[in-house]
């Protein structure tokens, strides 16, 4: 079984967009359910991000080590789904019942709020977005200051 995708990489760019000096960042794997999804940075230069099948919410810091902050997975059925996934098995059967907790199949994070403390969790199952206070606030979007 490769774990090789389960991971987050990053390139520097330069002034013509063009990418460069690709680099494993954080972890070089997330072990079980790991499907990165939706990113944002706080302004301590945490990265914040989501794993959309595993139900996940995890950060990894500036030293570059990686952190799950919420799991609502359940994990005999997201073991389930990591095997049939590297099979090149995946049927909605396996899929569909990996859906659980509060914020059934996490595909964003991001920061709002005057102060931006407010950290909202995009569901892809739910009808509503769960939230809860962060001690960081994140960095403000980059098109936030856009005039259009």
């Amino acid at each position: 079984m490769s774990l090789k995708g389960a991971r987050i990489v990053r390139f520097r760019c330069d002034e013509n967009g063009d990418l460069h000096d690709k680099e494993v960042y954080g972890p070089s794997a997330w072990g079980q359910g790991a499907y990165p999804d939706g990113i944002s940075f706080d302004e301590y230069g945490n990265l914040w991000g989501t794993m959309v099948y595993s139900n996940k919410v995890w950060f990894i810091d500036p030293e570059g080590e990686g952190h799950i902050l919420i799991d609502f997975g359940d994990h005999d059925k997201v073991q389930a789904l990591d095997d049939a996934f590297y099979a090149g098995k995946v049927t909605n059967e396996i899929l569909f019942p990996t859906a659980a907790g509060p914020c059934a199949w996490t595909a964003s994070v991001c920061f709002g709020g005057p102060d931006r403390r407010t950290v909202y969790i995009g569901a892809l199952k739910e009808t509503s977005i769960p939230f809860f206070r962060s001690p960081a606030a994140g960095l403000p979007m980059v098109h936030w200051n856009d005039t259009y």
